[in-house]
């Protein structure tokens, strides 16, 4: 069995890069964290375990830190990004 608090870990996570990405569309945030990585054909994304997905999101979410304002930072970190 799959760890239940995995989804809110996830979950917020994407929270937080979608709040970073307001204008974006949740398809277009999800196809944008998924490029660099997957060919992104539906089986594709159908198949991606979460901790993949998360793993994911650390890596987008480290580099938007990098160049986030200070109290954004503040909020990545705290939401263990």
């Amino acid at each position: 069995m799959r760890d239940p608090a995995r989804i809110k870990r996830i979950l917020d996570k994407l929270n937080t890069l979608w709040n970073a990405n307001p204008d974006q569309r949740l398809g277009q945030l999800i196809a944008n964290l998924s490029r660099p990585y997957l060919t992104f054909r539906p089986p594709d994304i159908f198949n991606v375990e979460d901790d993949r997905w998360e793993e994911l999101l650390d890596k987008k979410l480290k580099c938007l830190a990098q160049i986030l304002p200070v109290q954004i930072k503040k909020e990545l970190t705290k939401d263990g990004g």
